[in-house]
This record gives structure tokens, sequence and C-alpha cells, in this order.
């Protein structure tokens, strides 16, 4: 290999640590100041591999540039041991505001180093002789120089181990195994990159270095990390399985080149060969599959079918509580812990997570999660458990509101499992400390996972079902509550006729015996007198005989409207027969009516006797205070899922203290102006009626003086209706 080739494969490892420190910034760190500092890591990392590139200059440069080049890498490399012990400290404590001492020790030790360097201060030191050795200046210098980055690499090796040691399996352990594995591969690394006038072992040392500032770049800038022992058996045995299948498959092409090639009838060995090959690579496969099943998967996944065994086919038709209470018993039985519980979740108001009791030990009291809540974000995105020490540690839930993390630390759980189904969120599960205050092992996060993926729509089949027969018990009631409700209006309606018929005559004749004995009492009745007692008590009895006929008339109208018989209508039709009733009254007042219809006309359902009658006293309302010699507009058209009908008239108008009592037609009388009798205007109100009665609604829209506009809306008879 040239040198030109040589320095072009060394030139890819500073740039590579570059192109990393960029990475960290563009993709964005878990920590600003975990992110500073190994930056000036990888910085560091990427000086001294820099300097590797001055034994293949093979170009005219100073030769004291090449010196002082690599004096700084020297240096460079040492001071990546303090980097890594503060990037370590601050990636642990990410909440913590200070990093200790131990940091100052690496530095001390890395000036310390600087200070006896006799290529940087020209000086030299006595020999001292120490247990039979005489040590040098460049023996001091040289066991203070690996010190510095000895020291503090060992010190966050063993640091790491311990806060590892200690943690149960959750993300923030996954996160600190990861860093751990970073550490492992800076001590291997940097130990081979030590070693002087060896460019070899420090090639090999850079290439670990590289392989170690990705795992740590890849620690700092994603939170959600798989379980690294995972991880690591199946890049194991993918790497194994790829090194025996090519095996198999060079075994099997020495044998067709060496052994089969000169022998007779070839194509057919060839043949019988391939296939034997082929059906060897088949079994392979499967007998690999099978082993990586039985060695990757831990041993609870075989039991994966065991909820299901347990919730069979019929327990479905169980009500939410009592699933979940069998789901909770279920891990009881499988994961040693008490007390777990189970919240449904509900989308609230403005993205808030609602969280309600479901099984029988749950909190009694719902919470609730804010919709910019981290903890809510990651329950709906994530269907992997949440320990405690994440919440308190990640800093992924630093933005996490002080009342939020204090109702989640009142729940006192140690685990947190969502449980999804269909891609959403239906329930929490949340499990306390293990018996024994063991931490929760991989094995049992996976078998919770599993269970959990298989409860979610179980339990969303279960909630479905309830609703629906809360709702079936409901109209149930509703029905019964109508049908009594039917019955009572009807009997009601019965005994009203029966009383209007009784009463009708016998209000009647009292007046006619009272206006027969006024007249024998005068004796003149074709000329009553003007005025005095007489005339007076004959004018009262005149006006209450008219507002008993008034009444009845008005009973015998409304009597009308207690039973619709309901079709679909076209309005345009009704408008019509409406219209054509009141022609004489138009033509009297000189009036016109116009009618248009604008698009194509949906019909509503409602009775049509009875809309005909609502559109006649509209009608006749319009034409009777319009402008002589005047017309009266109707416009019918749709407008979205109503027919809109639009009476305008221009006659004298509405006042506005006046506009809310035009519907109060059985509360207001009014006088003749011929005999002076006052009779009820019933008109309007019955025509409200009749369109509320519909389900649709009326409005007017007045100027007093220039006209009035009265606007029905009907709900159109749609298709799917």
């Amino acid at each position: 290999m040239s040198l030109l080739v040589q320095f072009l494969i060394v030139s890819i490892l500073p740039l590579s640590l570059v192109g990393m420190a960029i990475y960290v910034w563009r993709q964005g760190p878990v920590s600003r100041r975990v992110g500073v500092w190994w930056t000036l890591s990888l910085l560091a990392s990427a000086i001294w591999a820099s300097s590797l590139l001055s034994a293949y200059l093979g170009i005219d440069v100073s030769v004291v540039v090449g010196y002082n080049w690599r004096i700084i890498g020297r240096y460079s490399l040492t001071l990546t041991g303090t980097l890594n012990l503060i990037t370590a400290l601050a990636f642990i404590w990410q909440a913590q505001p200070t990093l200790g001492r131990l940091p100052w020790l690496g530095f001390g030790l890395w000036l310390l180093a600087m200070a006896l360097d006799p290529t940087i201060v020209p000086y030299s030191l006595p020999d001292v002789p120490l247990g039979g050795l005489v040590m040098r200046h460049f023996d001091w210098w040289a066991a203070v120089w690996v010190l510095s980055w000895a020291v503090p690499m060992a010190t966050a090796w063993f640091y790491i181990e311990r806060v590892t040691h200690h943690l149960p399996s959750s993300l923030y352990r996954n996160q600190i195994n990861f860093w751990f594995l970073t550490t492992s591969l800076f001590l291997v690394g940097g130990g081979l990159a030590l070693v002087r006038d060896r460019i070899g072992a420090q090639q090999v040392g850079a290439i670990i270095l590289i392989l170690a500032s990705f795992i740590g770049t890849a620690s700092i800038t994603r939170t959600y990390l798989p379980d690294i022992q995972n991880l690591l058996r199946q890049f194991f045995f993918a790497a194994a399985r790829s090194l025996l299948l090519f095996v198999t498959i060079w075994g099997g092409l020495v044998l067709l080149t060496r052994y089969m090639v000169s022998t007779a009838n070839q194509t057919s060995l060839v043949v019988l060969a391939s296939a034997v090959l082929t059906v060897a690579i088949f079994l392979f496969l499967s007998l690999t599959d099978a082993l990586f099943r039985s060695l990757v998967m831990p041993a609870q996944a075989q039991a994966a079918l065991a909820l299901e065994q347990r919730l069979d086919l019929g327990s479905n038709l169980l009500p939410p509580t009592e699933m979940a209470d069998l789901f909770v018993g279920w891990l009881q039985s499988h994961i040693p812990h008490e007390g777990s519980w189970v919240m449904t979740t509900a989308d609230g108001p403005q993205g808030i997570l609602l969280l309600q009791p479901c099984s029988s030990n749950s909190p009694k009291e719902a919470m609730s999660l804010t919709a910019d809540s981290p903890l809510a974000a990651y329950f709906r995105q994530n269907n992997t458990p949440l320990t405690q020490q994440d919440i308190d540690s990640l800093t992924l839930f630093s933005r996490l509101n002080p009342a939020e993390r204090a109702a989640v630390n009142n729940l006192a759980r140690t685990l947190f499992m969502p449980v999804h189904a269909s891609g959403r969120l239906v329930a929490l599960v949340g499990l306390p400390a293990k018996t024994g205050d063991e931490p929760y092992s991989r094995e049992e996060f996976h078998l919770l996972a599993e269970q959990a993926a298989k409860f979610g729509p179980l339990l969303v089949q279960a909630q479905a079902l309830t609703v629906v027969q809360e709702t079936n018990l409901h109209v149930f009631r509703q029905n019964r509550q109508l049908a009594q409700e039917n019955r009572r209006l009807t009997e009601l309606v019965a005994l009203h006729r029966q009383f209007t018929a009784l009463m009708a005559p016998g209000l009647r004749r009292p007046f006619n015996d009272l206006e027969l004995q006024l007249v024998k009492l005068h004796g003149q009745p074709e000329a009553p007198p003007s005025n005095g007692p007489f005339a007076q008590v004959q004018h009262s009895a005149t006006e209450a005989r008219a507002m008993v006929d008034n009444l009845i008339t008005v009973a015998g109208r409304l009597e009308k409207q207690t039973k619709f018989e309901l079709a679909p209508v076209f309005m345009d039709a009704v408008i019509r027969s409406a219209s054509k009733s009141l022609l004489a009254m138009a033509e009297a007042r000189r009036n016109k009516i116009e009618f248009e219809v604008r698009g194509k006309l949906l019909p509503v359902l409602g009775d049509e006797q009875r809309l005909v009658e609502a559109m006649q006293q509209l009608l006749h309302n319009s034409l009777k205070y319009n402008k002589l010699n005047h017309y009266v507009q109707i416009i019918c058209e749709m407008r979205g899922n109503e027919v809109r009908i639009q009476v305008v008239d221009f006659g004298v108008g509405i006042p506005p203290n006046r506009l809310d009592d035009i519907w109060q037609g059985l509360t207001k009388l009014e006088g003749e102006s011929n005999d002076k009798r006052r009779r009820t205007r019933l008109g309007l109100a019955l025509t409200r009626f009749i369109i509320q009665s519909h389900g649709g609604r009326i409005e007017v829209r007045s100027t007093y003086g220039s006209g009035s506009t009265f606007t029905i809306h009907l709900p159109a008879l749609l298709d799917e209706e």
C-alpha cells in the first residue's frame, strides 16, 4: 500500500470526528452542557487523529511544523481522558449544576505532563534512583503523561459501572449502558493510541476511538435507545450466522469447482449439487432462525399466549373493570409484585390527556396531563415501559411542570406501561416496586409489553360493548318514558275534545238567555238606548259573548294541531297551495304574490296540511300589512341541509319594541274597528308552533315603515334518512 493511499485512509479519521461534532449540534444533544463537553472531546480526538497524517505527508513541509503538530496531537489525546470524564459526569447527572472535583485532577495531571515535557520547556531533571531503577527525566514525563489520560478515563469507567450496577431496567439505564460501552472502547482505543513509535497500533486505536465516538454520539443525541445486551446479542448472532453461511457457501463452491469439474456427467452432477446446496442453505437458515428465537428472545416470550388463554373469547364480554382486574391478577401471578392498577385514558378538550380509574385498586381520583406535557407525549407515542427513574433523570421530562410531577410522584409507582390499540393510547398500567425491592428485568419488560399489546384491543372491545349496553339501556328508558308521555298526551287530547264539546254549548247558552231577557226588559229590541246602565250591561254581555266565541274558535283550531301525519313534502307545492287560497285577498288589496324557487329542493318530513296552514297564516299577515298596489315576495331555496323560505313584504313594518310580542298570540287581544269586538291574534303564534313542531325555526327582520322579512328554516330529508 502506497503512502498516498495510507494518507487518504488515515485522513478519514479526523474528518469523521469533526463530522460527528457537527452532527451533535444539528441533531440536538439531550443536554446542552453534555453536548458542549462531548463536542470538545470529539475535536480533541480529531486533532490527535490528524497528527497521524504527519507520517504520510510525502510533501515538502517544514520539520518544525510536523514536529509541533505531533506534540499538539499527543496532548490532545491525553486531554480526551479528562473531557470524557466531564462528559460522563454531566451525562449521568444532567440535572445537577456542578460536576464535583474529579475533573480538576485530570486537568492537573495534564498540565503537569506539559510542564515536565522537555520538548516544550527545555530543561533536564537529575536522575533519581528508585527501588533499584534509575528514573530519568523522560521516565517521569512518560508516567505523568500516561496517567493524565488513564486516571480520568479509569475514574469515568468505574463511576459509570457503579451507577449502572444500581439502576433498574429503564430507558435511562439503556443510555448509561451505551455510555459505559463508549467509555470501555475509549479505554481500549486510547491505550493503543498511547503506544509511541508504533504507527500501526495508533491506527488501530484510532479506528476503535472512531467506533467509540460513534456510539457516544448516538447516546447523547437519542433518548430512546434499545437494551444494549439484546443489541449486542443480536449483533454477534448475525455476525456468526453470516460467517457460518459464508463457510457453507464457500465449502459448496470448493466442492463444485475442485472435485466435480473433472468427473463425467458434469451437468447432472452440478445440478444435483446445486439442489443439495440450496436445501442445505434453506435448512441452515431455518435452524439459525430457531436458534435465534430461543437464544435472543427472552424465555418469557413463550408465555406470551398465556393472557389469551386466560382471557378467552368470551371474556371480552366482561365490563372494563373486571377485564382490568383480570389483567392485573395475571401480571401479579407472572411478575412478583403487589398493588398494580389500570387507568383508562381519553382525549380531553385542547389536547388534555385524561386518566380515569378502571381497575378496583386504581387511584380513586382521575388526573390529567396537559397537551404540551412530555409525559403525555411519551405515553401517546411509545409502547415501551417507563420507570420513575426515567422521569426523574431524563432531560426529556425536565419540562414537566411541578404539579404534574407531584401528581406522578403521589402515584408511588416504579413502572408505567402505556397500553395501545390501533395506534391509540387506551390505558396506563402502573406497577409498584417488585417484591424484595429487586429491579424489573429486561425479560419482564418484554413480557409486560407483549401482554399489554394483547390486553389493549380486548379492553377497547369491552369499553365499546359497555357503551353499547349503556346506550341501549338509555334508549330503552327514553322510549318507555316517551311511550308513557305519548299515552298521557293522547288521553289529555281526548279529554280536551270532550271538554270543548261539552263546554261550547254551555258557554253560549247563558249569553243567549241574557240577551233575550234584556230585550224583554227594554221592550224595544230595534232601538236600544246608547247610554245608561242598561246600555252598559248590554255592551258587557256582547263583549263577553264575543270573547267566548273567540275562545271556542281558538280551541277548535288548536285541536287540529294535536296530531301530525308525517310524510315527505316539497315546500314549493305547499307554498303554491297556500298562495292559491289567498289570491282573493291579494286581489282585494291590489297586491301580487311573487314566488321564486332557486335551484333544486329536497323534501322535508312533515304534515302537508299543517304546513299549508302555517304558510297561509304567514302570507295572510304579510298581505294584511303590506302597502296597496305592491307585492309580496317569496323565495324558496336550499341552504346546507335546510330548506329556507323567505317571505318579504313592503308594508308598515314592526316597531323594534314589538318584535318579541308578535309571537304571543294567546296573550294579546285587539279590537275591530266596526263592532269594537276584540279577538285573539293566533296567526303568527300558530305558524311558529307548526314550524318548530317540524324541527325548524322562524325568524323575523323588520325595518319600521319599510316592511318585514320572515325567514323559515326546515331540516331537509336527506337520502340517507
